[in-house]
């Protein structure tokens, strides 16, 4: 049985950048999930520059069955090394592992063909990003048997726990969108959370309510915002209300990190959150209009609190330090 002939039911999609303290807590994630059914974990590391590379190869090396001749697979070409295994002991898990040689980002290079590799008989798709982990054992099993019983849903999500970092300070809380189950999420929480109503790391959805994945998505500025509309177009959205996942906020170099602290970034990146809403709107042919008019008037709204609040920093605070020199100096 080699990597083609290895018939999953659902991959997960781990995209990862310079994660290298964080990465060990995602894949001990993937490896703990208790499933009766098989798949396979997707780790696609663009070329890190921390280190993080070894520590995927090391966790490949000393977790997997590389004696396996009929599983274990490696190739390597000028793109990447391919390392493919089943865990030694969770036979339902496989690792296929990308190790980019030079970063795809930069270069505008698209990853798509490394994440649709064996994707043809695929029936769902978790995702999990490498500074994210998972902390139930049982959370791919129970998006699956709700999707399995739910044919008209397209995305299964949940509760999950917040930690956001102040330097070496950590707050966690724990985000419950609902205070129970929720069979079906209102359009409403869609737009009123401009797509930002699940953490990234705790969906689970149908792979074929992405077949024929529109093109405005690839103006997007980040990659799962759209991909939420587009499951909310095809689809229901379940939200199941049991803490599953860990989303970490403010890790040194995050994109939310290098957007927020840079102005001139965040301004550009604001125009194209507000085009995602309006090619959205026209790809629906504007079955939710009113409901995508309102998100983007309150998108402008919030960007314009935003500006007068950097502003009033920009010119009160160094003024105010002035100041309170100047009273020093007459003390």
């Amino acid at each position: 049985m080699n990597m083609e002939q290895t018939k999953s039911l659902l991959f997960v999609r781990c995209l990862t950048y310079n994660h290298a303290p964080y990465i060990v807590d995602a894949m001990n994630g993937f490896t703990m999930q208790e499933t009766n059914f098989p798949f396979v974990c997707k780790v696609i590391d663009d070329a890190s520059t921390d280190g993080q590379q070894e520590i995927i190869r090391k966790y490949f090396q000393d977790n997997f069955d590389l004696d396996d001749e009929s599983v274990f697979r490696q190739e390597e070409n000028e793109d990447y090394i391919m390392l493919f295994a089943r865990h030694k002991v969770n036979h339902n898990c496989f690792f296929e592992i990308y190790l980019l040689k030079y970063n795809h980002y930069q270069l505008k290079k698209p990853k798509k063909a490394y994440f649709e590799k064996g994707m043809e008989n695929v029936k769902y798709i978790a995702v999990c990003e490498g500074d994210d982990y998972w902390i139930n054992p049982n959370k791919l099993q129970t998006q699956v048997d709700f999707l399995e019983s739910h044919p008209n849903h397209s995305l299964c999500i949940h509760a999950y726990r917040l930690d956001t970092y102040h330097g070496t300070e950590v707050e966690s809380k724990d985000i419950h969108k609902y205070t129970a189950d929720v069979e079906i999420i209102p359009d409403n929480d869609v737009f009123n959370t401009k797509g930002m109503f699940s953490a990234t790391a705790s969906m689970v959805y149908r792979a074929s309510a992405i077949k024929n994945y529109p093109e405005w998505t690839k103006k997007a500025p980040v990659g799962d915002r759209p991909l939420k509309f587009v499951l909310f177009a095809r689809g229901h959205i379940a939200y199941i209300n049991k803490v599953m996942s860990v989303y970490r906020q403010g890790i040194p170099g995050s994109w939310t990190n290098r957007v927020s602290n840079n102005h001139k970034a965040e301004i550009a990146t604001r125009k194209r959150f507000i085009q995602l809403l309006v090619d959205f709107d026209e790809w629906t042919n504007y079955k939710y209009h009113k409901l995508a008019i309102r998100a983007i008037h309150e998108t402008k709204l919030l960007y314009i609190k935003r500006d007068i609040h950097y502003y009033i920093k920009k010119i009160y605070y160094p003024i105010s330090k002035i100041l309170n020199t100047k009273k020093c100096v007459n003390l």
